[in-house]
């Protein structure tokens, strides 16, 4: 019998059941390349180059791959599924958990309550997405969301 707020990491019984999330290298690309050719521009306009030279492109692909390494860390989507035995316990453990890190109920989405920080700190950390069924709960939000829920819930 697992606990109330028991991790798996077991894969749901089909594909249909589990949330496509953009990975890892779809969240390094875009922020490789936006961050590639602001850092390309920005430096040919600092050091007076021309964006032909190509020198500017290696101070940006410097950067980019910089930026595309933490962006891709803390801001990739990541689903956390739980298992529980008491749906209520463990709705009462999350909605508490949520609530004291700030997010608050935002919107119904299908078959997913979505929660949200209020004001401009949403835009900062991201929604966390989250579907109960009879004895599991999947979680999608950002890596770092997930991170800090996995040590808050048992």
């Amino acid at each position: 019998m697992t606990s109330p707020g028991h991790q798996s990491s077991q894969p749901p019984e089909s594909a249909a059941d589990s949330p496509q999330t953009l990975g890892f290298w779809a969240t390094f690309v875009y922020y490789f390349s936006s961050t590639t050719l602001i850092g390309a521009l920005a430096a040919a306009q600092a050091l007076h180059l021309g964006l032909s030279t190509g020198e500017p492109y290696r101070y940006g692909i410097g950067l980019g791959l910089l930026a595309g390494l933490v962006g891709a860390y803390y801001n990739r989507s990541v689903v956390l599924e739980i298992n529980f035995t008491d749906r209520d316990a463990f709705l009462t453990q999350l909605n508490q958990t949520l609530t004291n890190l700030g997010f608050t109920p935002h919107e119904q989405l299908e078959d997913y309550q979505i929660y949200r920080r209020s004001g401009l700190s949403h835009f900062f950390t991201g929604s966390i997405m989250v579907k109960v069924a009879d004895r599991q709960a999947t979680l999608l939000s950002r890596a770092a969301n997930i991170r800090r829920l996995k040590r808050l819930l048992p």
